[in-house]
This record gives structure tokens, sequence and C-alpha cells, in this order.
């Protein structure tokens, strides 16, 4: 899909702003003017370096701009102490929302289960080997679980969820899956967390996330199949898309987030 095109691969421009290379503001020029509001500028809840070329790629909507939370000099990211992906993201979400910044955020909570293992590491998967946990030490505590476990029994899934709040404070949530099995040892050298590991069940060559091109990843993981599904809410609830709603199935076109039969309210 192309940049600013919709969900059918139509033409969005004439709907979101301004193209790409008309801004020629740098993140710190940003932080003086960030108290104006901007319908299409996203703070990202998140100084994860590897999220934002993804969310940029899988959200593809032409004109908006995407900030991680250091680019306004916010270094902390709140504790993450919700039961669940969408709670732990809504946490961060909600935390990156401050007066004198009212724009949109995004966060985005995932983890891995491995079913031998009952479901875990879970919502616990970035801190699995504790609370000084990194990529190196959560795979190789992963791997000592399931020591002695065959490949067939190595099922998985990574589990995406992501929260997102406008500048007015309504909130829109969407999931992707990413099924799969871990593999015997890691393999690859892209990605981050558990894509050493995680042999994807798409396109089902035996190659790890970590051995995936970024384009490949981005199709099949769970943050990209999240962010596609965001995207598609996005577009029937903010009126990007209002005048092809009928082309997505919608029919009558409620700008409102309580819009019933629509697919965003839905789910």
């Amino acid at each position: 899909m192309g940049p600013g095109a919709d969900v059918q691969g139509r033409n969005l421009r004439p709907a979101l702003g301004p193209r790409p290379g008309q801004d020629k503001r740098t993140s710190e020029e940003w932080r003086g003017p960030i108290v104006e509001r901007f319908w299409n500028t996203v703070l990202v809840a998140s100084n994860n370096r590897g999220k934002i070329p993804e969310i940029i790629e899988n959200l593809d909507m032409d004109g908006w701009q995407f900030f991680p939370l250091h680019s306004l000099g916010i270094a902390e990211v709140p504790e993450e102490t919700g039961e669940t992906y969408v709670e732990n993201a809504r946490i961060k979400a909600r935390a990156a929302r401050l007066p004198e910044r009212p724009m949109a955020t995004l966060a985005d909570d995932s983890g891995l289960e491995v079913d031998a293992l009952g479901g875990a590491p879970g919502i616990r998967s970035a801190r699995y080997s504790g609370e000084r946990a990194t990529d190196q030490r959560n795979i190789a505590r992963l791997l000592a679980e399931l020591e002695g476990v065959g490949e067939k029994e190595r099922t998985a899934r990574f589990v995406c969820q992501i929260v997102y709040i406008d500048e007015e404070g309504r909130e829109l949530t969407a999931e992707g899956v990413c099924e799969g099995h871990i593999a015997l040892k890691p393999r690859g050298r892209g990605g981050f967390g558990y894509d050493p590991l995680f042999v994807p069940a798409d396109p089902g060559d035996g190659r790890t996330m970590a051995e995936l091109a970024a384009e490949e990843k981005g199709r099949v993981s769970h943050r990209g199949r999240a962010l596609r599904s965001l995207r598609e809410k996005l577009v029937v609830h903010y009126g990007f898309l209002q005048y092809r709603a009928e082309d997505i199935g919608l029919g009558d076109f409620d700008e409102g987030l309580g819009c019933e039969g629509c697919p965003g309210c839905r789910s």
C-alpha cells in the first residue's frame, strides 16, 4: 500500500493534510509550538526506536507525524501495572497526555504467549528475566524454560494491543496476533525482543522474525496487524474517508465514536 492510500488503496492526500516534506520543522523545533492543536500529530508513548518506523510504515497516513517521548525530552515511561495488554497500553497513552500537550497519543503493549508454558511470559514478556531484564536475558530464560520441549510442542503467538487517544480524550483500541512457534536457538540479527526465537507461521519458510526483511515483518507481525486495524478505525471514526464510507460497507456514516454498525465499534 503506497503513501496516502486508504484501506482499499485509493489516494488520501486531499484529506490528510500537507504532503511529506512540506513541514521542515525538526523535533527540537516542535518542542516550542507543541501546545498548538495538531490533529494529525501523534505522540507515541515509547522510547523504543524500533517501533517508530514500524508505526509510520503500517499506519501509512500521508501528512501525519509521529514523535517518540524522547523527542520532547521525556525519558521515563510509566510502570506497567495493568493485568492485561490493553490496560498497560492505556496507562502509557494516558500518562503521555499533559495539559500543555493537547495532541493525540498512541501506546501499545505486547507479549509472547507460549502454549507449553501456560501462556507465559505474556504481559511480563519485557521483564521475564527480572527487573534488569535485557533481550538476551529474556531469550536465555525462555530457552531454559523450554529445554526438552519438542519443536511441535513449542507453539506460541505474539499479541499486541494498541490504545490511541485523540486530543479530546476519545479512545480507540486495536489488536493484532501473529501465530508461530519458538525455535530451538536464536537466529537472525534484525528486530528486537524475542524476534530471533519466534518463527511466524506466515510466510511459513522457517525463518525467524529476526531473519525477515522489515517489509516482510511489518506484513505479518502482531504490531503491524494491530496498526493496520487501528488505521481502519481511524479512517472510519475521524472522517478522513467520510465521503467513501459506503465503499467499506458502513452505509450511513456517523462521525461519533458510538456509531452503530461501524467495524470499529463492533470490535
